[in-house]
């Protein structure tokens, strides 16, 4: 074939090719389908969903299924989930088939989804293509949670810190899918106990301290709590829910002090406190019975602990802890742990006469948590004499006389002056034979019922009851028992009778007093009482008693002058009461002994009649008139005496008016109000009353207000035993305040109503400053106070064991203690024996230091700068709670350069300045005292040399008892940079975490051979930062470091005074 016709052969096969491709192309597959993406649909089926629910509602495959003209056979293939399908061929629907099943999602072995392979054929040419169904089984929420190993229970030991997780084993498990699975917890209801802060968990925390002892006696000790346990399904309605009950066993902790023992009841019988019993024995003196166990009375002494069910009871442990005379531990001594007391030392009753001896009792693991106990011993004369009445020589029996109708408690007189009978004891015993008051009880044997006798031995009677007329003679008996515990012994019984005078002849006159001499340095009045009887008696009344004056020519140099008596008033019948006369002493320059120029001489009538009473002779006219000038002149010279006195008290009281600006109006039980200083009145006074100095003054009162703190009536004050004086300024002492019933212990601090202007100023702002601190545990608080005879009194809290630094001093003991082996009771237990460095644990020093952070904190959130912290200003309150004290001088002497060199801040040195961060330094430096149990700072180096090495970057070394941790962070308090110190906040948060844990690790206190207590040097104490002053040309200027709150408390507070 030519090449030309082969050509276009080809070409036209080509174009029927074409044609014949592209139709096969336009041909549409039967079993094709949108539904079915590369061959794969995916579905949702609900579980649990009923027979017969469509999986896939229409496959949309190309070709038909059904009738004559069908084209494509479906059918299901098979796989693991063939017999969940039903494929409907005609509609070419698959639907769930159960067969008696259930479709479960829920649980392992639940169905996640169901998987079908769909065959489509197409007729024509056989051809096959497999279409994959995957169904995904959807969660119902058809669960509620269920809790595992169901009951709960758990023993928690009371002493379990709040804020602890006690119980984590909570579980509820839920089988149901994504948020339909997912548990939360909470406590059904409120509770005061227990929480859990975090739902997820389940965790159960302690909000709220547990307290064994707290539950009612046969009350078991445990708390249900009610737990439930929901889904978080979306739809709230929807979700499920299972409850269950945790059981929390209260077990008992080593939390409780011993208790002497038998109790005594305090306060109000029913709330059951007990307080200690006292102990009483005796001994004889000079006896040979020596270290045999003495006998008490109401029991021996005994302690117990109050803990009831300790896994591991404690060992009592008895000591002396204080007592007097001081050297009584000389004569007696006590068991450990018997607690017995036995005399080791012959005593004689001439070198004391009672023991009172405090002992001490605490668990032999904790000597911290510990009780005390009074013990007397008295010493029992080695022949001992009993006591006896004293009666007048000659006579066998007491006599005394009485008048009818005197009063209701008349004293029985001896003789006709009317002397007070008193029924004398005496005891060979005794100094001087004289028993000592308070020691007696009287008991009166009358039959009458009309007759007492007071403690002092004076026999008193209802006077009123008696009648001469009915009975003029009473006999009775009495006897004298001594109330010392250990004697009780008594006198024979002794007669007394006593005769009922006449109470209508005559009214009666007691007889004067006597009167006080006029000695040369004296000036003012003088008086003498006598009291008028009331009698039954007619007639005019009269006056029974008379005075004639002797008086002296002259003043010598030998004597003052007193002015003539003021007349007095007569005894009238129908008087009772007391009538008083009075001579004024004129104070006179002239030398020698004083003497008295007046005297009087008593004259009595006999009876009470109705004639007038007789006049005596009349003198000569110029001895009256004489007599009449003396009256005058005394009257005028007392005139004038009471005008100089009101002159000098005004201008008293306009000067300190001047310079307190303060208005004091008194009242009449003389308690005066408080006065604001410094409100803005004190502008407007000074500017009325100051402007013009030549212009005199008018002086307005300042307004009153309430104080913010509590007004203390001064009624409602007890002021006892100085402790320190001040001179002319004031003075501390010991007091009492009695606050809604309730005494409280206080330090009263009283400034003078003389003091100065700028003292009285000074001391305000000690109490400004305290004011604004307000209450906080660790800090000194103020009770309150008063004015009182122009004087102000302050009542502050009152810390009973004294200064840290005296009591980490004092702690030093060395003290050996006992460590119970294997749980045993001490009966028959093994004992080791260890030394401690102190009578302090390792805790109780991290608690200390905790107390102070505290304190100290809260001072910081009041932006009150201390500035003085130090072992001595902080105080030992009850319950061993620290106390800060001292901080109202903030600003105090600051400009004197009088602060402690030892505690201050290196910027503090330098600048003179303080702020929060130079108290953090402050108390880095009190921590070491409190690690080595109240060491002196720096002890081998002088103030100036203190400076100089902390400008070197020397800082004081580890104690040997320190751990690294705690001696980091004091550490870090000794930054030369302020801002690098940590806050209080940090600090009590470190502290905290410490006494959390193992304190051993931080603090040993167990004695080691390497251990040497750090040296204590009290004169070095007090050195001041004008003692460190040195002279170094390389510090030119100081940078004055600031903080938040120094501006602000430096201008509130204003320079308090020193003694509070």
């Amino acid at each position: 074939m030519a090449e030309g016709t082969r050509i276009w052969l080809f070409s036209v096969l080509a174009v029927l090719g074409v044609v014949t491709v592209s139709a096969q192309n336009n041909f549409t597959d039967p079993c094709e389908s949108p539904v079915f993406q590369n061959g794969m649909v995916f579905e949702a089926l609900m579980e649990n969903s009923p027979e017969n629910t469509t999986i896939v509602a229409n496959m949309s495959f190309a070709g038909t299924a059904i009738g004559a003209g069908r084209t494509i056979e479906l059918s299901l293939q098979d796989s693991a989930d063939k017999d969940w399908g039903l494929l409907v061929e005609e509609l070419q629907q698959l639907r769930l088939s159960l067969k008696g099943k259930v479709l479960d999602r829920d649980g392992v072995s639940g169905i996640r989804d169901l998987r079908f392979i769909v065959r489509c054929k197409t007729i024509a040419t056989d051809a096959m293509v497999d279409n994959s169904i995957i169904a995904t089984v959807l969660d119902l929420n058809d669960n509620e949670p269920r809790f595992v190993d169901d009951p709960y229970e758990q023993e928690v030991i009371e002493l379990t810190p709040v804020g602890s997780t006690i119980f984590r084993r909570l579980t509820a498990e839920d089988p149901d899918s994504n948020e339909n699975g997912r548990v939360s917890y909470q406590i059904e209801g409120p509770n005061d106990y227990f929480e859990i802060p975090l739902p997820s968990t389940g965790d159960i925390v302690l909000k709220k301290s547990l307290d064994y002892e707290g539950f009612q006696p046969g009350e078991e000790k445990k708390y249900l709590i009610p737990i439930v346990a929901h889904d978080l399904a979306a739809d709230v309605s929807l979700r499920k829910s299972s409850s269950t009950t945790v059981t929390i066993i209260v077990t008992d902790g080593d939390d409780q002090a011993v208790q002497f023992r038998p109790c005594v009841l305090q306060g109000d019988p029913q709330e059951d406190i007990c307080g200690s019993p006292l102990y009483v024995s005796s001994v004889m003196e000079n006896t040979e019975t020596l270290n045999q166990p003495l006998t008490f009375d109401p029991a021996p002494i005994y302690a117990v602990d109050l803990d009831t069910d300790v896994q591991r009871p404690p060992v009592i442990v008895y000591s002396f802890l204080a007592g007097s005379p001081s050297d009584f531990r000389e004569y007696f001594d006590i068991g450990n742990i018997t607690g017995n007391i036995t005399l080791t030392k012959p005593v004689e009753r001439t070198q004391v006469e009672e023991f009172i001896i405090t002992v001490k009792a605490h668990q032999n693991d904790n000597p911290l948590r510990y009780a005390t106990a009074d013990v007397k011993i008295g010493v029992k004369d080695d022949d001992v004499n009993d006591p006896y009445f004293f009666i007048s020589t000659g006579q066998s029996e007491f006599k005394g006389y009485v008048r009818e109708f005197t009063g209701q408690a008349v004293i029985v007189f001896k003789d006709e002056h009317e002397s007070p009978l008193l029924l004398e004891v005496r005891d060979d015993d005794f100094t001087d034979k004289v028993v000592p008051e308070g020691a007696l009880r009287y008991e009166l044997t009358d039959a009458s019922g009309r007759f007492d006798v007071t403690d002092t031995g004076y026999l008193i009677v209802d006077a009123n009851r008696l009648d001469i007329d009915t009975q003029r003679e009473y006999r009775m008996t009495v006897r004298a028992v001594e109330t010392t515990t250990f004697l009780k012994l008594s006198t024979d019984e002794a007669t007394v009778v006593v005769t009922v005078l006449n109470g209508t002849e005559e009214g009666h006159w007691d007889n004067w007093s006597p009167w006080s001499p006029c000695n040369k340095d004296c000036d003012g009045i003088q008086t003498r009482n006598r009291t008028c009887r009331r009698v039954p008696c007619a007639g005019d009344s009269k006056d029974f008693r008379s005075c004639s004056v002797l008086s002296a020519d002259r003043c010598t140099t030998e004597e003052g002058h007193w002015d003539n008596w003021s007349p007095w008033s007569p005894c009238n019948k129908d008087c009772d009461g007391i009538q008083t006369r009075n001579r004024t002493c004129r104070r006179v320059p002239c030398a020698g002994d004083s003497k008295d120029f007046r005297s009087c001489s008593v004259l009595s009538a006999d009876r009470c009649t109705e004639e007038p009473v007789p006049q005596p002779p009349a003198q000569q006219t110029s001895n009256e008139d004489k007599q009449l000038l003396y009256i005058i002149g005394g009257i005028l010279g007392f005139l004038l005496l009471v005008a100089i006195v009101a002159v000098i008290v005004l201008g008293r009281y306009v000067t300190r008016a001047r310079k307190n600006r303060t208005a004091y109006e008194p009242k009449e039980d003389k308690i005066e109000p408080w006065v604001d200083l410094y409100s803005s009145n004190v502008t407007q006074f000074e500017n009325a009353a100051f402007e013009q100095e030549s212009e005199t003054p008018q002086i307005a009162p300042l307004e009153e207000k309430d104080p913010p703190y509590p007004v203390i009536p001064w009624t409602s004050l007890t002021v006892g035993e100085t402790v320190q004086e001040y001179g002319s300024l004031g003075r501390i002492a010991e007091g009492v305040v009695n606050k809604e019933g309730k005494e409280i212990p206080a330090v009263i601090n009283i400034l003078n109503g003389g003091a100065s202007d700028q003292d009285s100023r000074d001391f305000m702002n000690e109490i400004d400053v305290m004011c604004a601190v307000g209450n906080n545990i660790n800090v000194i608080g103020l009770i309150g106070g008063c004015r009182y005879n122009g004087d102000l009194y302050i009542a502050m809290e009152h810390a009973p064991f004294g200064n840290l630094r005296d009591f980490l001093r004092d702690s030093r003991k060395l003290e050996e203690y006992e460590s119970i082996r294997n749980g045993v009771s001490h009966m028959g237990s093994q004992v080791e024996v260890k030394r401690a460095l102190s009578s302090l644990s390792a805790g109780r020093l991290l608690q200390i230091s905790l107390d102070i952070a505290r304190g100290m904190k809260y001072l910081e959130e009041q932006g009150i700068i201390h500035g003085y912290l130090s072992a001595k200003t902080t105080q030992i309150g009850e319950m061993w709670i620290v106390k800060i004290s001292e901080f109202w001088k903030a600003q105090d002497e600051a400009h004197n350069n009088k602060r402690p060199v030892r505690w201050a801040a290196l910027e503090s040195i330098k600048t003179n300045r303080c702020t929060h961060k130079s108290d953090v330094w402050s108390f880095a430096v009190t921590l070491h005292e409190i690690v080595s149990l109240g060491g002196t700072p720096y002890p081998d180096k002088t103030a100036p040399e203190v400076f100089r090495d902390l400008l070197d970057g020397y800082r004081m070394e580890r104690q040997n008892n320190c751990g690294e941790e705690l001696y980091n962070m004091i550490q870090r308090g000794w930054l030369e940079n302020p801002d690098a110190r940590p806050t209080f906040t940090e600090i009590a948060d470190t502290l905290e975490g410490m006494l959390k844990g193992k304190v051993a690790q931080y603090l040993d206190m167990e004695m080691t051979d390497k251990f040497k207590f750090a040296e204590v040097r009290p004169e070095l104490d007090d050195d001041t930062v004008a003692d460190a002053s040195i002279t170094d040309p390389n510090i030119t200027e100081v940078d004055v470091m600031t903080d938040d709150g120094y501006e602000d408390v430096s201008r509130e507070i204003r320079d308090p005074v020193t003694f509070i």
